[in-house]
């Protein structure tokens, strides 16, 4: 008969020992699997946030061009308005409407430049496309790319330069003369307003011709952005 005095293994500790390392590779496992899951999700998230910013400032530079266009409509409106009281005084009484004609030349002026943002969002704006439709979709999205983005300096370059012919104007309390004297300076920062932010539309376009020329976003050259 064995001696009791001497250590003995039972069945149920050599499978704990058996267990043990299996269970612990097991939860070294499972716990790098987690791990890398957070870190996945955390770079997921640092990249949809790197795509989501683009969008929101689309979204708001659109809708500012839109308010823009939406107030060069109801500019519009007035000035054809004032422009046929202006025709029924002249036949009926044989005078103008004073302040009409002074009104108008500033008028048209804020009309055209309040609406250019929009109409380069729609792509609304005359552009020549004999050469680019003769490339595919990728390389003509390019060379739009490419040509939008050497036009952006030159859109900040007149940004720059009518404001600073806007603050001189409102310094100097420059007048439109006439009849009514009307001032200047509100007109002239509204061109240097839609020249900033023509630049930032024409920025939106050349992004998405550029996504387009890398095969990204389905964007064709010749397709407006809406």
């Amino acid at each position: 008969m064995p001696s009791s005095s001497g250590s003995r293994r039972t069945p149920s500790s050599r499978s704990r020992r058996a267990w043990f390392p299996t269970w612990s590779r097991a939860t070294s496992s499972t716990s790098h699997a987690s791990s890398a899951r957070v870190v996945e999700r955390a770079w997921e998230m640092d990249i949809g946030t790197r795509v989501r910013v683009p969008r929101r400032l689309r979204g708001l530079v659109q809708t500012i061009s839109r308010v823009m266009a939406l107030l060069a409509v109801l500019l519009l409106i007035l000035l054809l308005i004032a422009t046929t009281i202006d025709f029924a005084s002249r036949n009926l009484t044989g005078r103008p409407a004073p302040g009409v004609f002074e009104l108008s030349e500033i008028g048209l002026a804020v009309i055209t430049m309040l609406a250019l943002p929009y109409t380069m969002q729609i792509g609304g704006h005359v552009a020549l496309d004999t050469v680019t439709q003769r490339m595919s979709d990728r390389v003509g999205a390019a060379v739009e790319a490419a040509g939008l983005i050497v036009t952006i300096p030159f859109l900040l370059w007149a940004a720059r330069a009518a404001n600073s012919v806007a603050l001189h104007s409102y310094a100097t309390r420059e007048v439109r003369a006439g009849l009514y004297e009307f001032s200047l300076w509100p007109a002239r920062i509204v061109v240097a307003w839609a020249f900033l932010w023509l630049s930032l539309e024409v920025a939106i376009r050349a992004w998405d011709a550029a996504r387009a020329a890398r095969g990204h976003g389905g964007l064709t050259v010749r397709e407006p952005i809406g």
